[in-house]
């Protein structure tokens, strides 16, 4: 379960904990085997590294990019799928930082984020990737952002950050996850992630600007989610934090949260009603931007990680008991009758049948839940000098069984607080 704190005010003081790096340390070694590794270097200049594991490996987030399905995780892995999810192939990405979301706005133009601040896209469907952005440069943007409002009046409604917390993001180095982004537009973009962070993009991913100064956000909680209808944008996050524009982003206003503890995933029906879910299983809905909430019954009291909406406006949720769930008759019930590993997302696929994701990498389910065979790995191009990563035979440690929230963000042990 996700650790419970009361969470810091201010940005100081909130690093990975010891617990959580040597979680993801055995996680990682357990999944990848005692493959001869490349020379230790800086993860934001090293291509991820080619693997035999491809679809077995942790994996956080799925999206269609025309006809092909496109999961990204671990250690810059992207994967690429024409049949649809059957079979895999892997794509050549720049950097091997772990990859939490990934969006398309067409069957040709996506966006990645991560880990250490990373922004990738790609204009070729994901065969191939550019960084656009990383930690060190969210930090210097923030840091020219907060001189900048000493040199002026802050514009109204903007809360820039101090310059003394600012110098401290720049001295922390690349240690910013991103764990969510949303496509407004074709051109564009908005990602989110810990410590409050929000960049947003005008120019198709191309460059990036700060937005977290226009939130209502003075603890710098984490934001883990990001959906938009229309004008409309939803953030969720930690704590409860809920944040809402009605004017495409111009101005946010933070929305009265029925509940006080995080919020991982949400789904927006229109620019007025959508859903958010989260810790312990708890799921809300609205009708009124957030003016009034009802709960949805949720039988299974384990957190919500993921959502999908179906192009009928069907919702799906995962959850870290392995659990695909769908609304009936007014509660959530289980689609799988057997549960799975933690799952971290799930996407609806043609013929009723369902992609999940999680630290058991994809596993396709039928229209009743039931698994399908699981998805095979196609030959990968091996970059030249690059060593191939080969299946652990290691028995599996209790780190495969560790929050899929988590894994996202690294962050800080009050990512999943509840008072």
């Amino acid at each position: 379960m996700i650790a419970q704190a009361d969470a810091p005010t201010a940005l100081e003081g909130r690093r990975p904990s010891r617990a959580v790096a040597l979680l993801f340390g055995a996680l990682l070694s357990g999944l990848f085997g005692q493959a001869q590794a490349a020379p230790v270097g800086d993860s934001l200049d090293r291509p991820a590294l080619t693997t035999r594991l491809g679809p077995a490996s942790v994996l956080l987030a799925a999206a269609q990019a025309g006809p092909t399905t496109v999961a990204v995780g671990e250690r810059g892995l992207v994967l690429l799928s024409a049949d649809p999810a059957r079979s895999w192939r892997q794509a050549q990405v720049p950097v091997s930082v772990t990859l939490t979301a990934v969006r398309f706005a067409d069957e040709r133009h996506g966006i990645a984020v991560g880990h250490a601040g990373v922004v990738l896209s790609t204009d070729d469907g994901g065969q191939s990737w550019q960084q656009r952005l990383n930690g060190r440069q969210i930090a210097q943007a923030l840091l020219d952002e907060a001189r900048a409002s000493q040199q002026s009046r802050p514009q109204p409604g903007t809360q820039p950050m101090s310059l003394a917390q600012a110098e401290r993001l720049v001295q922390d180095g690349a240690d910013k996850p991103l764990l969510d982004v949303a496509l407004l537009s074709p051109r564009r973009a908005l990602a989110v992630g810990a410590y409050g962070l929000a960049m947003a993009s005008d120019d198709g991913g191309q460059h990036w600007a700060p937005w977290s100064a226009r939130l209502d956000n003075p603890k710098g909680l984490h934001l883990y989610a990001v959906r938009h209808q229309g004008g409309a944008i939803l953030l969720a996050g930690e704590q409860g934090l809920l944040l809402y524009s009605s004017d495409e982003g111009a101005h946010f206003q933070r929305l009265p949260s029925p509940y006080a503890g995080s919020f991982f995933t949400a789904e927006m029906l229109s620019p007025t009603e959508f859903v958010v879910a989260g810790l312990r299983g708890q799921i809300w809905h609205t009708r009124d931007a957030g003016q009034h909430w009802q709960p949805i019954a949720n039988p299974v009291p384990a957190s919500i990680t993921g959502s999908a909406q179906g192009a009928g406006g069907q919702l799906w949720w995962v959850n870290q008991a392995g659990l695909l769930l769908q609304q009936r008759n007014g509660a959530l019930q289980p689609v799988n009758a057997k549960p799975l590993a933690p799952l971290s997302a799930v996407l609806p696929l043609a013929g009723g049948r369902w992609l999940t994701l999680g630290f058991q990498g994809a596993q396709l389910l039928a229209p009743d839940g039931a698994p399908l065979p699981r998805p095979v790995s196609e030959p990968a191009k091996q970059p030249a000098n690059q060593p191939v990563t080969q299946p652990s035979t290691a028995p599996s440690t209790p780190a495969a069984t560790a929050s899929v929230a988590a894994a996202r963000a690294t962050s800080s042990p009050s990512a999943g607080s509840q008072p």
